[in-house]
């Protein structure tokens, strides 16, 4: 059964992706001065934008599905929590900044240079910003990927069930 948590984990990779994807569109369409690339740029910005606050908003389900497990401590939740919500913000205002744009501007009228540069240099502070906000949140459940992790030189692989014993040494092709 689908829960928000579920939700959330499918959610979070689109604005991840969407955002960098209109930030390389938008300086494509920058360089060649073409108005369609950047309005197809803008779409791609603001879905990103639509994806960002749902993924926001499901957060608090996705923590309470693993809270207590192993590994799992308030403050990495905390520091991708906020880091979330400034990205939602963000992306939020983006895409409310970027429909007015298309909105006010409409096809005959180009968009204005200064439209396109804001909103380029806007998306690449929102992919860093997502950037960040998704390293915390893999560092939730991935302790591998935090700040001082060593991994135990004597921990052994756990065999699944379905797995064959593994080979003797030595007859490994």
């Amino acid at each position: 059964m689908i829960s928000l948590a579920h939700v959330h984990l499918l959610l979070n990779h689109l604005p991840v992706i969407l955002t960098p994807l209109g930030l390389v569109l938008l300086a494509i369409a920058a360089r060649r001065r073409d108005d369609s690339l950047s309005r197809v740029a803008f779409a791609v910005l603001i879905a990103a934008a639509v994806t960002a606050v749902p993924t926001y908003f499901t957060g608090e389900e996705a923590e309470h599905a693993i809270k207590g497990m192993a590994g799992v401590t308030k403050a990495v939740i905390g520091r991708h929590e906020d880091m979330g919500r400034y990205s939602a913000i963000f992306l939020g205002a983006l895409g409310l900044f970027l429909i007015w744009a298309l909105w006010r501007h409409r096809p005959p009228v180009a968009l204005p240079s200064w439209v396109v540069r804001s909103t380029l240099a806007a998306s690449l502070v929102g992919s860093v910003i997502l950037g960040y906000t998704s390293l915390l949140g893999g560092e939730v459940r991935h302790t591998e990927i935090r700040p001082g992790f060593v991994a135990d030189p004597n921990a052994q692989w756990e065999r699944g069930p379905s797995e064959p014993p593994p080979s003797p040494r030595g007859t490994d092709p």
